[in-house]
């Protein structure tokens, strides 16, 4: 008797008095039976499910035979589709070149086959592809092996998206995600000598001289000029004071800049209001500046060159990387957004990257932009902190299950137990995990790590001290050998005033013996 056989019971009714039957006469009348079952209810069409032999007794290809209830597999033998992909699935070799698994996909699945009583055997599809929609309209990778049912169902990372949930079930999400871009880490400057002066951009700096010698001039117009500076008469007992110098005026709103003061302070009213908001500039400026330095030397930026996938898709440099025949590669393709379909015209020429190794080669060439799932990029990041940096910007969030055929009879008990996983912090503690930091990178973090401050970074200052010097130096040379000359010069003018005197002296002393000759005479 099979299940195509026409005198097969259609209906709750029609089966029971075949039990009864059976039960009264106790009268077998076939050898071997197929065990047949519906998917849903006694409406649908009956599948085949194992044979029952007076031998042999029952051999199950199911452990389900009934369409509305599910217990477990009967330690049943699964086929479970997945790739290799850190931290959500490792493939290990042993000593005994025996391949192990593990893996923060690998915990969620062992949690379910301990509850609903099943071994599983891994399984990776031949294009190594989690699952998209070919131009041909079939379906590829791990996807497509649980539509064809070449595996029971799928364990990963699997993106929860309409395209796929069409075609077949996901498991509740066991974690929300979001896609992010990881990028090469900028290199840090080679010239860190002059770091203390990058608080204030070059014209910051350069305004500053400007405004130094625009007050200085202007206090020195205003002391030369001004009608209520008392000046010394002639007739006074005081000496008459020394006129105001431009030098000596910038040199003392030099002074007030550095906070060192200066040799006079302004006696008029106008005087005093310009070196009165000068002094507020002053402060504001040294404020601004010592904060911005304190922050600039003691703390790492690590700016990503892509902060959004804006910016990505106006870059000339560098291009958008996808694994091939994931759900990007669906998203991107079918989008109608502007900034989508710049992605996806970008992506002209891409290199097929199915492998984590392969595409961070790309991205190390510091040509390409990888684009996955905001956690396995975060992990790659935390692993290899000085090398990678990521954007700050997430988008197109979703979330992550594992993936069922359609009208899974075991999606609502698969579904309950996530649910009980994540309630008891199971999930959680699973993440924390397999999310650990490098060694490298345990004291810092995404975007900025303290450290101390070294004399590479602060060595600048001490060229541009010994820089002035050295120019003080040569200034002072310059002054030396000009008050030499002018001694000289001086010393020459006064032989010849001393010459002048002493022929002068002798003319006279001539002429006065010659008279006292002629009075003896």
């Amino acid at each position: 008797m099979d299940c195509r056989q026409k005198s097969l019971p259609s209906n709750r009714t029609h089966a029971m008095e075949v039990f009864k039957t059976f039960q009264q006469n106790h009268v077998m009348n076939y050898s071997e039976y197929q065990i047949c079952s519906t998917e849903n209810s006694l409406t649908d069409s009956w599948k085949y499910m194992g044979n029952w032999s007076k031998d042999n007794g029952i051999s199950l290809v199911t452990s389900r035979l009934f369409g509305n209830e599910f217990i477990d597999f009967n330690n049943a033998t699964l086929k479970v589709a997945a790739l290799p992909l850190d931290p959500f699935v490792f493939f290990n070799i042993d000593n005994n070149n025996q391949t192990t698994y593990s893996g923060f996909c690998i915990d969620i699945l062992d949690q379910l086959a301990l509850k609903f009583n099943f071994n599983y055997e891994i399984v990776s599809p031949a294009d190594n592809a989690y699952g998209s929609l070919d131009d041909d309209g079939t379906w590829n990778g791990m996807v497509g092996m649980v539509m064809s049912n070449d595996a029971d169902f799928a364990a990963g990372p699997f993106t929860i998206t309409s395209a796929r949930e069409s075609v077949i079930d996901f498991t509740t999400t066991y974690m929300e995600e979001g896609i992010g871009i990881l990028t090469m880490r900028p290199k840090e400057e080679e010239n860190k000598e002059y770091k203390m002066f990058k608080p204030l951009s070059v014209t910051v700096w350069v305004m500053i001289g400007v405004a130094i010698v625009i007050v200085g001039v202007l206090v020195y117009v205003n002391n030369r000029y001004s009608p209520v500076i008392p000046v010394t008469k002639p007739e006074d007992n005081d000496p008459q004071p020394n006129p105001p110098k431009l030098s000596s005026s910038m040199w003392n709103v030099y002074g007030y800049f550095v906070e060192q003061g200066g040799d006079e302070r302004p006696r008029s009213l106008s005087g005093r209001l310009i070196l009165s908001v000068w002094w507020m500039f002053t402060i504001l400026m040294l404020a601004t500046y010592t904060a911005n330095l304190a922050a600039y030397l003691t703390v790492t930026i690590i700016d990503s060159p892509i902060n959004s996938l804006e910016e990505l898709a106006n870059h000339a440099d560098i291009r958008p990387l996808i694994f091939s025949g994931s759900n990007l590669q669906t998203l991107f393709k079918t989008a109608k957004s502007s900034v989508y379909g710049q992605i996806w015209s970008k992506m002209s020429g891409m290199p097929i990257v199915k492998d984590i190794d392969t595409t961070l080669s790309y991205v190390r060439t510091n040509e390409y932009a990888f684009l996955s799932d905001f956690s396995l990029l975060e992990y790659i990041m935390l692993q290899d902190c000085q090398t990678y940096a990521m954007a700050d910007e997430k988008f197109n969030n979703a979330g992550f299950g594992f993936v069922l055929e359609e009208n899974s009879p075991y999606l609502n008990a698969f579904n309950l137990a996530i649910l009980k996983m994540n309630e008891a912090g199971l999930i959680e503690k699973w993440r924390k995990q397999w999310w650990s930091l490098s060694d490298d990178c345990t004291s810092s973090d995404r975007t900025g790590s303290a450290q101390s401050l070294g004399l590479d970074s602060i060595v600048g200052l001490y060229y541009v001290y010994f820089g002035v010097v050295g120019l003080a130096v040569f200034a002072f040379l310059i002054e030396l050998i000009c008050s030499r000359k002018i001694v000289q010069r001086w010393i020459s003018v006064q032989v010849t005033k001393l010459n002048a005197v002493k022929t002068m002296l002798i003319n006279r002393l001539i002429n006065r013996d010659s008279d006292v000759v002629t009075l003896v005479k």
